[in-house]
């Protein structure tokens, strides 16, 4: 159908649909980070330059977790570098994407969707509350909406016969997220239901112009899956059927409910008793039953119902619990299946009498975006900043360790260490197997000063399993207490771990410099200072061990960098200084030293070698 028979009204109302989601989603902007987004965004590096940038495909997406998301990964970091730590920039990318997001498909001919009603669907998909769970926190919603935008527009343009570039943007959307492998098959799904272009118009296609996008799809699947052996070791996948085998059937049911009923407030991350409800699940069943019933009279026939019971059946797949999930159930997985009842529900209001089309129709679209509109308007407060957060998570699942963890990692950040070891001490009773659970814990008994019992608790974690921070942590401590062979052994194991931990690299050097091991010393605090590059410390400490060395330019040239860095650091500029007068270079020594002077008043030391510079300038002129 034509948008040129639309009445002007219609035709406004179907430019203006993405700018009413975007405002939807505007007063997300005054929202802070919050949990993931802290290790993400805050605690990450700037990147410094295009192989900073390019990082992203050679490590993990996260430390915790076996994710590989370079794509999505990359536009963190862009943002990073050019928005720093302010948090409107991307939450405002995030809205952006949601209001982008499907209209283009469900305008598919195969569909036999109206302007109309193909917005009317993706408006109430874009302002439904699983969207908001994928907009509001900014780095676990682009891990999920950037990718959904890219499967879109790759289904789109694959039913549009643009195969090549369906191909490519699969790509894209592999690499921003695991769940876009299952998009190949629901390629072969249009094929065979004969729903693209060149099917429907029974023109004959070329077998390789047929199989040549597969071909590079099965290229960069294999390419995919062998970076990931390379980073998880083949490790990472974990068959839960094994454990669980109602576990799909329960994601599917948890679709259902949410869809139809969501949550006003939010509840993350819940485990099958917070969310389970027959009052809930029974009327949803019903609902969606209806909803089928009335999708199979539409003109069109059972084909694109079929597409879009494979699409919401793959593409909940990866999360459904067949494999092991970080966590069973939540409202993000469901974001790019749950397009399938707004697509559905828009055929079966088609295939509804003319009156009541009309009238009831138009009413049922305004009841649903209202409520809708009002719960994911209300859900944005829970994303105000991490205290929020945290605690709201907390208050609604007390026995959650993911939540008790994420709560007792913000009280460790603000510094309130026995309300963070409660909790800490609590996720290690619920979850006793959980790495991070006794790590937390030896972080605040470390903080509190209870020492010997942070150790038993580092070393347990590492039991568990041989994460970087613990390492790190474990090696802190004992390097403190004197144990200095096994406080080296463990900053060693946290660089192999984590070979970007700036922290461990310049510990370690300071531990060997400390102990006489200059000349080891000196890549391990190069290092550190290439990997922050905010780092004149490291920089400093370099400059000590070449001078001890006797390489005194190569000391000059690092302490000059250091002051590049921290041009009001004492050290540096008095040793700087004191290289130059050895070195005769009296003027030069003369100008670091009345700098030093401007900021450190009382330094005698520093007055004494400048009397000493300047009587030898005195002494030498003719």
């Amino acid at each position: 159908m034509d948008t040129r028979s639309f009445p002007w009204s219609a035709r406004i109302a179907l430019g203006l649909w993405p700018l009413l989601v975007l405002a939807l989603y505007l007063p997300s902007i005054r929202n802070d980070f919050v949990y993931d987004d802290i290790t993400l965004i805050v605690k990450e590096q700037p990147p410094a330059s295009a192989g900073d940038l390019f990082r992203a495909f050679r490590e993990r997406h996260f430390p915790t977790v076996p994710y590989y998301r370079p794509v999505t990964r990359l536009t963190f970091l862009l943002q990073r570098r050019w928005h720093g730590l302010n948090p409107v920039p991307y939450h405002l990318a995030n809205g952006i994407l949601a209001a982008l997001a499907a209209f283009r498909l469900l305008r598919v001919p195969c569909f036999g969707l109206s302007p109309l009603a193909a917005s009317a669907g993706a408006l109430l998909w874009a302002v439904h509350p699983i969207m908001s769970s994928a907009v509001y926190p900014i780095c676990s919603g682009r891990e999920t909406l950037l990718p959904a935008f890219l499967t879109l527009l790759a289904m789109e343009s694959w039913f549009r016969q643009r195969t090549l570039r369906a191909a490519l943007l699969f790509i894209l959307a592999l690499f921003a997220r695991e769940q876009a492998l299952v998009l190949p098959l629901l390629f072969g799904t249009a094929d065979y239901l004969r729903l693209n272009d060149h099917r429907n118009q029974k023109t004959v296609v070329s077998p390789w112009k047929a199989f040549a996008p597969y071909g590079v799809m099965a290229l960069a699947i294999i390419g995919y899956l062998m970076v990931r052996k390379q980073l998880f070791h083949g490790a990472e996948f974990h068959i839960a059927l094994l454990e669980n085998p109602w576990g799909p059937l329960f994601s599917i049911l948890y679709a259902l409910q949410t869809f139809f009923f969501p949550f006003r407030m939010l509840v993350y991350e819940p485990p099958l008793p917070l969310w389970w409800s027959w009052t809930r699940l029974v009327p949803s069943l019903i609902f969606t039953a209806v909803l089928i019933a009335l999708a199979l009279r539409q003109r069109t026939g059972l084909h694109p119902l079929l597409f879009w019971t494979f699409w919401f059946l793959l593409l909940l797949a990866p999360t459904a619990n067949i494999l092991k999930q970080e966590t069973p159930f939540d409202e993000r997985y469901l974001l790019l299946p749950s397009l399938a009842f707004f697509a559905i529900g828009a055929s079966a209001c088609a295939a509804l009498p003319g009156p009541v089309r009309t009238i009831a129709v138009p009413a049922l679209v305004a009841s649903a975006a209202i409520a809708w509109v009002s719960i994911t308007l209300h859900r944005s407060r829970y994303f105000k900043d991490d205290a929020t957060f945290a605690a709201h998570w907390l208050h609604v699942n007390p026995n959650s360790h993911n939540a008790l963890l994420n709560y007792a990692k913000y009280q460790i950040d603000a510094g309130r260490y026995e309300e963070a070891r409660r909790a800490a001490a609590r996720a290690v009773e619920l979850a006793p197997d959980l790495e991070y659970a006794w790590y937390n814990l030896g972080v605040t008994l470390d903080r509190l000063g209870r020492t010997d019992q942070a150790l038993t608790a580092y070393q347990r974690a590492l039991t568990l399993k041989p994460i970087a921070e613990a390492h790190y942590n474990l090696a802190v401590a004992l390097a403190a207490n004197g144990h200095t062979n096994e406080a080296i052994r463990h900053y060693q194991a946290a660089i192999v771990r984590n070979p970007r931990h700036s922290d461990a690299h310049y510990n370690l050097g300071l531990l060997l410099a400390e102990n006489g091991r200059l000349a080891d010393a000196i890549p391990l605090f190069e290092r550190a200072a290439e990997l922050d590059p905010r780092d004149g410390q490291s920089l400093y400490n370099l400059g000590v061990a070449l001078e001890r060395l006797g390489r005194t330019p190569e000391a000059v040239a690092a302490y000059q960098q250091a002051l590049a860095r921290m041009p009001s650091h004492p050290k540096a500029l008095f040793n700087l200084a004191l290289c130059n007068y050895r070195e005769k270079q009296y003027p030069a020594c003369i100008r670091l030293l009345t700098r030093l002077l401007a900021i450190t008043p009382d330094d005698i030391e520093a007055q004494a070698l400048l009397d000493a510079a300047q009587r030898t300038m005195q002494n030498a002129a003719p």
